[in-house]
């Protein structure tokens, strides 16, 4: 019997608000959708996702998921890190909207490098020789779901 996987989540300010808990499933995501939004701001894990989730309907039209791109780089999905899989290394945006800890951890473990990554370098035929795009937080470690082939990331 497979064991239920639960997602918490705190709600707090000053103080804690509410604590939910939720069964978790990953999302099945086979293509991503390139999106700029250069004012976005999630530094801190906001309760509100409207931008995020904003985004995503706009994105939603071509891909199952979206890739934000700010300042002409790379940076996160709309619930996730990303990782990129090169033959020879691993790599991770530099500059993501929020640093989550499952990407911390692999960079303190140097499982992934960052580098400023712009939509060029993650698209097929890249520089850096990614070929797999593979969306990671602490719910998803690496190997949950499958890596996504560059042929399916649509450009800006």
């Amino acid at each position: 019997m497979r064991a239920l996987t639960l997602k918490c989540r705190i709600i707090y300010d000053t103080e804690i608000r509410k604590i939910e808990f939720e069964p978790y499933s990953p999302k099945t995501v086979r293509s991503l959708q390139m999106i700029c939004d250069d004012t976005i701001d999630y530094h801190l894990k906001y309760a509100d996702r409207s931008r995020l989730e904003s985004l995503l309907a706009a994105g939603r039209k071509h891909a199952d998921e979206i890739i934000i791109v700010k300042n002409g780089l790379v940076t996160d999905t709309s619930y996730s890190n990303l990782i990129f899989m090169a033959c020879d290394r691993i790599y991770t945006p530099a500059k993501p909207l929020l640093r989550g800890v499952m990407t911390t951890r692999l960079l303190l473990d140097g499982r992934i490098m960052p580098a400023d990554l712009s939509p060029a370098d993650i698209l097929p035929g890249n520089r850096y020789g990614i070929t797999h795009a593979l969306p990671v937080n602490a719910m998803l470690p690496p190997g949950t779901i499958p890596p996504i082939d560059t042929a399916h990331i649509l450009p800006l």
